[in-house]
């Protein structure tokens, strides 16, 4: 799978879902930087990696506290 996007979806914010593109370098380091500006809700959030295959597009779905402990 190569990994295109990463879309973040607040449960606390329903206008709270933001897309982050994922460069050609963030794939070669295997790591992505989301910036704190995009996640000012503490709560859980939930993190879909969307990639691409030979046969389409797939996804992936994280749930993720930001914030503290739960």
């Amino acid at each position: 799978m190569k990994p295109i996007i990463a879309h973040l979806n607040s449960r606390h914010n329903s206008y709270g879902h933001r897309n982050v593109f994922i460069t050609d370098e963030d794939r070669q380091n295997g790591t992505v930087v989301i910036p704190a500006r995009l996640i000012p809700d503490k709560g859980e959030i939930q993190i879909w990696l969307i990639g691409e295959n030979r046969y389409g597009r797939l996804k992936k779905r994280r749930d993720v506290f930001v914030g503290g402990t739960p």
